[in-house]
């Protein structure tokens, strides 16, 4: 391999025993490794971008360091993280199409993370569920029944449990107390590249409450208006969790309802460049689809929305400080943004959270654009909003929650 390629991998600066290391793993879970290196292991990873050969790379790592490094090391490196299924190479390719094979044969998608990011037990993860419901994080226990106007959209975070639950159980509050949906289709966020703006499911998802349901009438039908390309990359729900998170609550609170499994990509044209929606390859027209799908159910149907807002810091490739004034005015352009989509002006919202180059990089914007674009909305209000911060590494999360009626 005289010019090795990176797949694309998550690096995350780590701190061990004072030593600045890097770790990397793979978003998809294509691979399930976890490797960590340090700096200058991982200056030399940066260069295996498939255009440098061996002996450029190990040209490149004498300027930056100077001093030499043998080609043998190198190579080990490269079989190293070619074992670890890190790279662009035959093994993993072949190891993807098994994937695949194997994933596409199934009816169910199994659960993922269960047992690792939540509970794996049914009853110890209906006590965690229920616990986010109380004050004064949670909104306090539903009280069914509580309002008779459905709720035609939600939007609810994806971040984990330990640090969104309550707001999650604020979305989800809202949801109990209206009359129950019959279908929710989940428009979740792919985490990876896709070839398409919109990946489609047709399988049911388990978890440690049961097997949640795939509504395959809603489904299917959604498929034949918009195409059956949207199941070209369905290998990406196997290990998604916008999707498996959102399950967990449903099955909790609404065990009769069945689920529409939607991930959503950043919105690009046909070069890959960032562009407005109206001009992304198929985004109108799944927009389009999804409308006349939802109106032709004739059933109960939710849109939800399982999106995080704001991420910044060394997570995510730029050196800033987290200091209170960084933290509040990351708050105010959340919010001015966020109500934009409370405005129910899906042009509005999706100009304010790009601004700058997109500058937040807020990874709701295709699913909530879509939400507000594919249904008739009357009202819609932010319920709250919250930041997750990690010193260590000086990053934010920020994540909300919002109903639409």
């Amino acid at each position: 391999m005289d010019k090795p390629k990176m797949r694309p991998i998550e690096a995350t600066p780590v701190t061990d025993r004072g030593r600045q290391l890097v770790m990397l793993r793979d978003p998809q879970g294509l691979s399930e490794q976890v490797l960590t290196v340090p700096q200058p292991v991982f200056y030399l990873i940066t260069q295996f971008d498939g255009n440098h050969t061996l002996n450029e790379i190990q040209a490149n790592y004498t300027r930056r360091f100077g001093q030499l490094i043998f080609s043998d090391k190198i190579k080990e490196i490269v079989q190293a993280l070619d074992n670890a299924l890190m790279l662009d190479s035959d093994r993993f390719r072949q190891h993807r199409e098994a994937l695949e094979q194997e994933f596409r044969g199934l009816d169910v998608r199994p659960c993922s993370h269960g047992g690792k990011s939540y509970p794996g037990e049914a009853a110890e993860l209906a006590r965690l569920v229920d616990s986010f419901f109380e004050p004064p994080k949670g909104p306090g226990q539903p009280a069914p029944g509580a309002s008779e106007r459905p709720v035609k959209g939600l939007m609810a975070p994806h971040i984990d449990f330990l640090r969104g639950g309550p707001c999650f159980a604020h979305a989800y509050k809202e949801l109990a107390e209206s009359p129950a949906p019959d279908t929710v289709v989940i428009l979740g966020i792919a985490h990876t590249f896709t070839q398409n703006h919109f990946v489609l499911t047709r399988k049911s998802f388990e978890t440690p409450f049961g097997v949640c349901p795939s509504d395959t009438e809603l489904t299917n039908g959604l498929l034949a208006r918009g195409g059956i390309h949207l199941l070209a990359d369905e290998l990406a729900h196997r290990t998604e969790h916008s999707v498996e998170f959102q399950v967990v609550f449903l099955q909790h609170l609404f065990p009769a309802a069945k689920i529409v499994s939607v991930l959503c990509g950043a919105f690009r044209d046909a070069d890959g460049n960032a562009c407005a929606p109206a001009q992304a390859p198929g985004v109108p027209e799944f927009i389009d689809a999804l409308r006349e799908t939802v109106q032709a159910a004739g059933k109960r149907v939710c849109l939800l929305a399982s999106v995080d807002f704001s991420h910044l810091g060394g997570r995510f490739g730029e050196r800033i400080q987290i200091t209170p004034q960084f933290l509040g005015r990351v708050e105010r352009d959340d919010l001015e943004t966020l109500n934009q989509a409370a405005s129910l002006d899906a042009d509005a919202f999706y100009a304010s959270a790009t601004a700058d180059n997109d500058r937040r990089h807020i990874d709701a914007t295709p699913a909530v654009y879509t939400l507000l674009k594919a249904l008739d909305l009357e009202e819609a209000k932010v319920l709250k909003y919250d930041q997750s911060v990690e010193a260590q590494t000086q990053s934010v999360v920020t994540f909300a929650s919002m109903v639409f009626r």
